[in-house]
């Protein structure tokens, strides 16, 4: 199973094409994996999802990446909402999606992102389980080089002297 939605390929011709456009430039590789489901009371494994039907809703930039996620995980939703990028749920919606859950069949569990489900922070919808796909980022490749790059930064910051006030 791929990891990452952009693919191994596609992470290479990105790597080709930045190595060409900034010559000697550190470039790092990192992967966004599917950890865990986060409920308001339990941390549980994906495997929780075995045999499971779900449906899903978010309100991210690109939702058809969370739905491609979800489904390279071998589950796919048999609903799927979507909300504008940033969405400020209100009560309306929260009603609203209680209502879409509680007309799914029984057992249905309900998925969001992380940072859809901050925003609720409610353990379910309709009567079933409300949980957060978790999703890690892990530098796979140039890790010692960034961090060089990033102490660089920090040190350069350290040195750093904010200009002074006058005083009247």
């Amino acid at each position: 199973m791929e990891r990452d939605v952009a693919g191994v390929e596609a992470a290479r011709e990105q790597r080709a094409w930045l190595s060409n456009r900034f010559p000697g430039k550190p470039i790092a590789l990192a992967e966004h994996t599917p950890t865990e489901l986060i409920g308001v009371d339990a941390t549980i494994p994906l495997e929780e999802l075995r045999g499971k039907t779900i449906a899903a809703f978010c309100g991210i930039g690109n939702p058809d990446s969370f739905r491609s996620t979800l489904e390279r995980l071998g589950k796919k939703p048999i609903a799927f909402r979507t909300f504008p990028d940033h969405h400020a749920y209100t009560r309306s919606d929260v009603e609203d999606l209680a209502k879409w859950a509680s007309e799914l069949p029984t057992g249905t569990q309900i998925v969001t992102t992380q940072k859809d489900w901050v925003k609720l922070r409610i353990a379910d919808l309709g009567g079933k389980p409300l949980w957060a796909l978790k999703i890690a980022f892990r530098v796979v490749e140039g890790e010692t080089e960034l961090h060089e790059l990033l102490q660089t930064v920090l040190d350069s910051c350290n040195h750093f002297e904010p200009p002074t006030t006058l005083s009247d």
